[in-house]
């Protein structure tokens, strides 16, 4: 790691002595790991967040062009359009000079003269339906641009979030690392956990066509899925998801998706011996009301447990991310553990707000 760290850091200075870019974020990764073996956390820390920067700029060099290019042809079209109708004007300017030198020449046929005016009322009136037409259509095209733009804007700001919720997830899992203490190391896996479920709601909005929303059964069986990869002496524990097809905007979707990090993760926990056991999740919709449940066939809380009086952090944020949702929380024992979380969504809050 010394050597590694050496040759880096020459590296790097090259890299940045001649403004290469790619080779600069390189090294900054390799820096950042071979300083974390040293034990360099400060330096691991700022080369890993300059990695982190520079991997966005250039994600954001490719979106730029990708819009440069949307402009460029965006404006082709305007100019293409343009100078069809200068055509269009030009041609019905000549085919007006026409009719009236038509109309001198045979002034005398009063029937011709009344059907020319009859074919002008119409071509005209055909040409103003024309002009509206085309007026909407770029109008409509300019909508759907910028549309377009603000929906490219916000997918980046969600990739933006993302990155740095796996940067102080990072930076949690670092810290860990010279933790002996097995109740605050616990209490930094928990965290990590936490910021990993915010994340992964980010990632699946700038990753969803819909930025609006996300599809709940997908990101539980995700979510469902990264813990368990936690523990893998569990690795035979059934896992069940059963959602239908349930869409939560973000406002709702993060304190969810923190309640179910936190019921499932107390389910690995506590719940299963010797890699036996099940979990199940289910989410009811009626309207703007939900009802989540978290069920898993362990041993359970002792009979006297009391939701509202429970000193653990974790079921104490349950409980108040619920009733911050105008729902609540509670504990019971049917052949296992059973959490049931009511709540509404966003709309459902404001009806009530």
């Amino acid at each position: 790691f010394d050597k590694a760290y050496g040759f880096s850091k020459k590296a790097y200075g090259i890299a940045k002595e001649i403004g290469n870019v790619k080779l600069q974020m390189e090294t900054s990764d390799i820096l950042a790991q071979s300083s974390v073996a040293l034990g360099l956390y400060k330096e691991a820390y700022n080369y890993h967040v300059e990695f982190k920067e520079m991997a966005d700029s250039l994600q954001n060099d490719s979106n730029i062009k990708e819009i440069t290019n949307l402009q460029n042809q965006y404006d082709f079209e305007n100019e293409k359009r343009a100078i069809e109708q200068e055509q269009q004007k030009k041609d019905a300017i000549n085919a007006e000079k026409a009719r009236r030198q038509k109309t001198v020449r045979n002034a005398f046929v009063i029937g011709f003269v009344l059907v020319l005016l009859l074919a002008i009322a119409i071509l005209r009136s055909f040409f103003q339906k024309r002009k509206a037409n085309n007026k909407l259509v770029e109008q409509n095209a300019i909508i759907s641009k910028q549309k377009e733009e603000r929906e490219i804007l916000l997918k980046e700001i969600h990739h933006r979030v993302k990155n740095n919720l796996q940067i102080i997830s990072s930076l949690l899992n670092l810290q860990t690392k010279n933790i002996e203490d097995k109740s605050m190391l616990s209490a930094m896996e928990d965290g990590q956990n936490r910021v990993k479920a915010m994340a992964l709601i980010h990632q699946r909005l700038y990753q969803n066509d819909d930025i609006s929303q996300i599809d709940f059964k997908e990101y539980t069986a995700q979510l469902l899925n990264q813990i368990a990869g936690l523990y893998p002496g569990l690795s035979k524990v059934e896992r069940k998801v059963s959602i239908g097809n349930v869409n939560l905007d973000i406002d709702t979707a993060i304190p969810i998706g923190l309640i179910l990090s936190e019921l499932i993760t107390n389910g690995y926990k506590y719940a299963f011996e010797n890699d036996k056991g099940l979990i199940e999740i289910s989410l009811e919709q009626k309207g703007h009301d939900y009802i989540l449940k978290v069920r898993d066939n362990g041993p359970g809380l002792p009979k006297d447990f009391d939701l509202s009086k429970t000193p653990s952090i974790g079921l104490r944020l349950v409980r108040r991310l619920s009733q911050q949702l105008y729902g609540n929380a509670v504990y019971e024992y049917i052949d296992g553990s059973v959490f049931i979380v009511t709540f509404k969504d966003t709309l459902g809050r404001k009806n009530i707000a």
